[in-house]
């Protein structure tokens, strides 16, 4: 699994930085300067190129198990266990704000409250877009598949630290396109991946470790992949709700590595309330999800996904 995951990951990226230069000099020959910044045209060559690495390596995957897990629970309980994870991280991450706020470094922003409003609901559809889409590919064809090669303990740590590293490979907006060339791509790649040696980056990390640790602990122990995508939309909602709630304190700056949205993830205020989540989830396991506990020799979400993805690379 971590051989095939190897595979799927460096070809995208290897096939990315070689078909974007070629998009790019495409668009130029349209509009001169491009309407889209480089980073913009490596992004979209990077997921074209992820969804050719899938269809090529998709038997290495257990998508029946993606597919299976979603269809776990009747709808009520789906609903109930969304609702669940939702006000648990989001009221969680929205009550560390004022702490983190409190430190010096962050300021209210005084955003009316129509506008405060009307911005929050419009986040709320694409915090569960995002979710569901993280939670199908990390959680469960990720971890699961992890889970039937290793570890439960190691797969959680794997898959977090996949998730986490991800999140930072954030666009170089500022590169400047020189022309085509064979290496052009791959001179864009460092400086995307060069963002690791910034300040505050691993402080982030250590915050979307936690948040990982915590979503895999949660599917294993109840089974639900609704409870987990509402325990990310919430996070994705206060993360969005920092950027209306709180600016830059004047005469403060933030690592160069974060921006608002990161540095609320890396302040230890935001780790005790990750941890709060955890705990509160295990509190409410006896009273939502009695008998979910797979057996210890089960795949995370599925009996049958541990033998069915076993022999996979």
């Amino acid at each position: 699994m971590i051989r095939s995951l190897t595979f799927l990951i460096v070809g995208a990226l290897v096939l990315g930085s070689l078909i974007a230069p070629l998009m790019y000099s495409w668009a130029q020959s349209w509009s001169s300067p491009p309407d889209w910044p480089y980073s913009r045209v490596f992004n979209r060559a990077a997921m074209l190129s992820l969804l050719i690495m899938l269809v090529a390596l998709r038997k290495r995957f257990d998508f029946h198990g993606v597919k299976s897990a979603f269809r776990l629970g009747r709808l009520g309980e789906r609903s109930r266990d969304f609702s669940v994870g939702l006000v648990l991280s989001a009221g969680a991450a929205l009550v560390a704000i004022p702490l983190v706020v409190g430190g010096g470094q962050m300021e209210w922003s005084g955003t009316p409250w129509g506008t405060l409003l009307w911005s929050l609901a419009a986040a709320l559809p694409a915090a569960a877009l995002v979710s569901v889409i993280e939670e199908g590919f990390f959680r469960v064809l990720i971890f699961d598949s992890l889970r039937a090669r290793m570890n439960a303990i190691l797969a959680a740590l794997f898959g977090s630290l996949f998730y986490a590293s991800l999140h930072f490979l954030a666009p170089a907006k500022d590169f400047v396109y020189p022309g085509w060339s064979l290496t052009v791509g791959f001179e864009y790649l460092g400086r995307v991946f060069s963002r690791y040696a910034l300040p505050g980056v691993w402080a982030g990390m250590v915050g979307l470790l936690l948040i990982g640790l915590v979503l895999c602990w949660t599917i294993r122990t109840t089974r639900s992949i609704y409870l987990c995508i509402g325990l990310h939309a919430g996070w994705f909602f206060a993360a969005k709700s920092a950027v209306f709630l709180a600016n830059v304190a004047p005469g403060a700056e933030l690592p160069a590595g974060v921006d608002e949205r990161y540095f609320l993830v890396g302040r230890p205020w935001t780790w005790l309330s990750i941890l709060l989540v955890g705990l509160c989830v295990w509190a409410l396991r006896s009273v939502y999800w009695p008998r979910s506990r797979p057996a210890t020799n089960q795949s995370t979400i599925l009996p049958s996904s541990s033998g069915s993805s076993a022999n996979r690379g």
